[in-house]
């Protein structure tokens, strides 16, 4: 009778513990899926930190450094109001050509 009851008791401790399974194992998974996209958007988030801090510094070299300014607008080609642009990037016309 002891056996049967332990018995009895095993299958009910085994049946409460699928149904719990099946009831929550899903919110599990929903779980990992939430972790995973918190962790995607934390790295995205602290990459965008650190672009908007490249920024600050960039802003900070424009507004003090005369220098800083200077090499930015010459890379874009820009010059002064009273400075001459000789253009010798294109080719010289060779002998052949007359």
């Amino acid at each position: 009778m002891k056996i049967v009851r332990l018995v009895a008791c095993a299958v009910v401790a085994v049946l409460i513990a699928a149904g719990l399974w099946a009831l929550f194992a899903p919110l599990l998974e929903k779980r990992a899926g939430l972790v995973a996209q918190r962790d995607a958007l934390k790295a995205e988030n602290d990459a965008r930190a650190e672009e908007a801090a490249a920024l600050r510094r960039m802003q900070e070299a424009f507004r003090a450094d005369p220098d800083y300014v200077e090499i930015v607008a010459r890379r874009e080609n820009l010059v002064r109001g009273d400075e001459t642009v000789f253009d010798f990037s294109e080719s010289l016309p060779s002998k052949d050509r007359k």
